[in-house]
């Protein structure tokens, strides 16, 4: 499932890195230029997770759902005041989805 941001999914391969720590919510402090993300869902919201994947310069964000519902992420425009339309514009650049995980 896509989200309500973010661009199209990236073509070709591409080289997984896992989030650490796992939710993806911390500044990378590396380049993962061309790289797909993947993080757990939780703690934090998935506009920032998107935000933190953006200045890493990755490509992708797989965000790993492990709750027994599903829905899409969304960057919280017009809900919170600190999330602008330039700020939602900046990650148009990062395909932003979730994946539901069958294992707990």
């Amino acid at each position: 499932m896509s989200a309500s941001f973010g661009g199209p999914p990236p073509v070709g391969l591409k080289e997984l890195h896992l989030a650490n720590p796992s939710n993806g919510c911390q500044e990378y402090n590396q380049d993962l230029s061309d790289k797909i993300i993947v993080a757990q869902r939780g703690e934090c919201s998935f506009f920032l997770k998107a935000q933190m994947a953006y200045n890493s310069k990755a490509s992708a964000l797989v965000i790993v759902n492990s709750e027994d519902r599903l829905e899409p992420p969304s960057a919280g425009l017009g809900i919170e005041s600190s999330v602008t339309e330039n700020l939602v514009n900046q990650l148009n650049r990062l395909s932003i989805v979730i994946k539901i995980s069958l294992l707990l």
